[in-house]
């Protein structure tokens, strides 16, 4: 998602650049996160990707190298509002409390917002089919990591 969003980041208009920036600076908190986690659960983070998350991953980076700007933010988007939706769902409570008060939080909220408003400003006729495409690989991750 880094290379990803790096890339976003240099198509970008000027407009954007605040924003994108700001979402990078987040993402590199967020890997700092998940990796503390993972440390803290002896988890080795070396392995080789399950199917789910190299096709998502092959989606994302064959985009980032092909798409304009307007669609990599739509797909930006779709990424980040499919977090959003899915945290702000549940209970603020049990195992899973720090992640849902990360992803529900209001900061988050205002992100995503942002991000629609720019994908608004910057409509493109691929926007929809990729948006489209991104929830389909959030559904496959989401039934890949609660299935195990």
């Amino acid at each position: 998602m880094l290379l990803y969003q790096a890339t976003l980041l240099g198509k970008a208009p000027r407009d954007a650049h605040g924003t994108l920036i700001a979402g990078l600076a987040a993402l590199n908190s967020e890997l700092a996160w998940f990796e503390g986690h993972a440390s803290r659960l002896q988890l080795d983070l070396a392995v080789k990707p399950h199917p789910v998350c190299r096709a998502y991953t092959d989606f994302l980076l064959a985009a980032a190298e092909s798409q304009p700007y307007p669609v990599l933010l739509a797909i930006l988007f779709g990424v980040e509002a499919a977090y959003f939706a899915a945290w702000r769902a549940l209970d603020k409570r049990g195992p899973y409390v720090e992640f849902i008060e990360r992803w529900s939080s209001e900061p988050f909220a205002s992100y995503v917002g942002i991000l629609r408003k720019l994908a608004e400003r910057y409509p493109h006729e691929a926007a929809q089919q990729h948006f489209d495409l991104v929830l389909a690989h959030e559904r496959d991750f989401w039934k890949m990591s609660s299935e195990g």
